[in-house]
């Protein structure tokens, strides 16, 4: 059922990053990268408030929430610094952020929601991935090919 799911979004991620390609142009593609990590907000948001509920200390609870914060920024950051030279590695980053976030705030909160004896839903999890594949697809479409500097005549003793 997952593998289903997540099919769908990649499909559905690849037609909506064609459509995009033809509507806004490769232009945006910078704006669409920093926009992609938008359902990493989504889980950072629900986990923190689900912490926050479950009454869970306020330093690991600050901790998760200023970490995971500087995780997306810096993801969305580098995301963007990347489009022009690296557009293919922009494309991945919001992966690269989701796994990152998961494995430096995700890991380490979830063991301060057992001490209270509270538990992560599966469910922002879920979608959190599910949207970050259909982000991922739909930013492959609108990845310009990499520019490269100009090459300069080579003198027979360089050869």
């Amino acid at each position: 059922m997952i593998q289903r799911f997540a099919a769908l979004m990649l499909v559905a991620g690849l037609g909506t990053g064609v459509v995009l390609r033809i509507v806004a142009g490769r232009a945006r593609f910078g704006t669409f990268v920093a926009a992609a990590h938008l359902p990493l907000v989504y889980h950072l948001v629900v986990t923190a408030l689900a912490g926050l509920g479950a009454g869970v200390e306020p330093l690991h609870l600050g901790l998760f929430a200023v970490g995971g914060v500087v995780i997306v920024v810096v993801g969305a950051l580098l995301g963007r610094s990347f489009v022009i030279t690296r557009s293919w590695w922009a494309a991945a980053m919001p992966a690269v952020t989701l796994a990152v976030y998961l494995l430096v705030a995700v890991l380490p909160f979830s063991y301060a929601l057992r001490a209270v004896g509270a538990s992560l839903d599966t469910v922002p999890l879920f979608a959190t991935v599910l949207g970050i594949i259909f982000t991922v697809s739909a930013l492959l479409p609108l990845a310009p090919p990499p520019v490269t500097g100009p090459r300069l005549p080579r003198f027979p003793w360089q050869r």
